[in-house]
C-alpha cells in the first residue's frame, strides 16, 4: 500500500472550484422526490403542476449555479476569512455561523463588502461545495481550514459582540 504524504497546510491557499456531478445528482434526486411526491397527493392538479414547475425551474437554477462555479476560486485567508475570486473581480468575506461541515460536503455561507461608486455595498451568498468540485488535497485543505480556522474565528468573533452586548 502506497502512503501519501502529508504536508503542512499552509495559509493563504488557493482552491480552484469547478462544477460538482455529486452536487447536481443530489439536488436532482431532491427535486424528483419533491415532484413525485406532489404527484401521487391529493392535491388538485393545478396545484401539482405549479409545484412540478416550480421543482423544475428551481433545478435549473440549481445547475446554472455549478456551472457559475467554473472559473472561481477561494482562497483560504489565516484569520479565517476568504477571498472569492469570480471571472468580473474579488470579494473579500467572512463565512457565517450557519456555515456548515457535513462530511460529504460543505455548506459555505458568506458576508462580504465590495465598493462600487463611492459606496459599500455588502453582499451576501452561500455554495454547496462537495468533494468532486474541488481537487482531492483542495477537500481536505478546505475542511481543516474550516473547522480549526475559520469556525474558531467565528466563535471569537460572537464572544467579542456578546461582551460589547453587556457592556452596553
Amino acid at each position: 500500500m502506497m502512503l501519501r504524504e502529508r504536508r503542512s497546510v499552509r495559509f493563504p491557499y488557493e482552491i480552484r472550484l469547478k462544477p460538482s456531478r455529486l452536487s447536481l445528482g443530489l439536488s436532482a434526486a431532491i427535486h424528483m422526490i419533491a415532484a413525485f411526491a406532489f404527484l401521487r397527493s391529493s392535491f388538485p392538479s393545478f396545484a401539482v403542476v405549479v409545484v412540478v414547475v416550480i421543482a423544475a425551474l428551481s433545478q435549473r437554477f440549481v445547475m446554472a449555479a455549478e456551472r457559475r462555479k467554473q472559473g472561481m476560486a477561494l482562497t483560504l485567508q489565516p484569520d479565517g476569512s476568504l477571498k472569492l475570486t469570480v471571472p468580473g473581480g474579488e470579494l473579500h468575506a467572512l463565512p457565517q455561523a450557519a456555515s456548515t461541515d457535513f462530511g460529504w460536503g460543505l455548506w459555505l455561507h458568506w458576508e462580504g463588502s465590495q465598493h462600487r461608486a463611492a459606496r459599500q455595498q455588502v453582499l451576501r451568498g452561500a455554495m454547496m461545495l462537495m468533494p468532486d468540485g474541488v481537487d482531492a488535497d483542495a477537500w481536505r485543505e478546505l475542511r481543516i481550514w474550516f473547522r480549526h480556522v475559520a469556525k474558531p474565528a467565528l466563535s471569537a468573533k460572537a464572544e467579542v459582540a456578546k461582551e460589547e452586548e453587556e457592556r452596553g
